[in-house]
């Protein structure tokens, strides 16, 4: 029975976070889990977490969020380094076989974690999409093929009309990483002579990753719901209430 510590960095509005820790929580999997947050700048998340572990990491940035995107900046990209290393601290710690990352403004199918051991793979994420404004036509992966974001939108369809997994230059988010893969080296620490071109600690993990000789792929088959803008929580919200009215 492999032992799975899932979480990550947790900094997010309560309603969202509520929804997600529901679906980590409802897991269906033989796996022995354990959850663990690194709580940054945000302790009304902690009331949440009941009895549930967690570190505090406050690392002072300040991040906004709106309905149009996330706008992210150097610094909170930086940071984001500490923040996922500290997961990655508690995994090895903890003598886990597995880390699995995931956002918190994720909501994760319940078989999502089975799925993924499933695939024996030693890093696999799970496929979601982001429409680029709201009510746009145009999404985004969780996943590129180079540099910081190329991915060809045909390719894209057929991930989604063909679910099955694929190999991908990179990808982070929704992340289950073989504890050896951490144990080789590979982490989220910045990569200064790159850090210009190719920015933002998922690709300096990636880039770390490849370098070791690990592949990097991606399952399609359970794709969580990205509550990325609060309308979309609100839609969801909804749509939770009517299927159980």
């Amino acid at each position: 029975m492999p032992k799975v510590l899932i979480g990550g960095p947790a900094k997010q509005d309560t309603r969202i976070f509520k929804e997600h820790l529901e679906s980590v929580l409802s897991q269906k999997t033989t796996a022995e889990c354990e959850l663990f947050y690194v709580v940054n700048d945000c302790p009304e998340l902690i009331s949440f977490l009941g009895e549930r572990e967690y570190t505090v990491l406050n690392t002072g940035d300040k991040y906004i969020t709106t309905e149009q995107t996330h706008y992210w900046n150097q610094e909170n990209l930086t940071k984001m380094e500490t923040l996922r290393n500290r997961f990655i601290e508690e995994a090895l710690k903890r003598d886990c076989d597995y880390a699995m990352f995931v956002d918190t403004d994720l909501v994760l199918r319940p078989e999502t974690l089975e799925t993924l051991l499933s695939r024996q793979e030693k890093i696999i994420a799970e496929l979601f999409l982001t429409p680029e404004a709201p009510g746009s036509d145009k999404i985004w992966p969780n996943a590129w093929h180079t540099d910081q974001c190329s991915i060809i939108m045909e390719e894209l369809a057929s991930w989604v009309s063909v679910p099955g997994v694929y190999e991908v230059g990179g990808t982070g988010a929704c992340m289950l990483v073989d504890c050896e893969v951490f144990r080789k080296g590979v982490n989220y620490t910045r990569i200064p002579n790159i850090q210009k071109i190719l920015y933002g600690e998922d690709r300096w993990f990636c880039i770390r990753a490849v370098c070791n000789g690990y592949k990097i792929m991606l399952d399609t088959t359970c794709q969580p719901t990205h509550l990325y803008r609060m309308s979309e929580y609100f839609k969801f919200m909804e749509e939770k209430n009517a299927r159980t009215d």
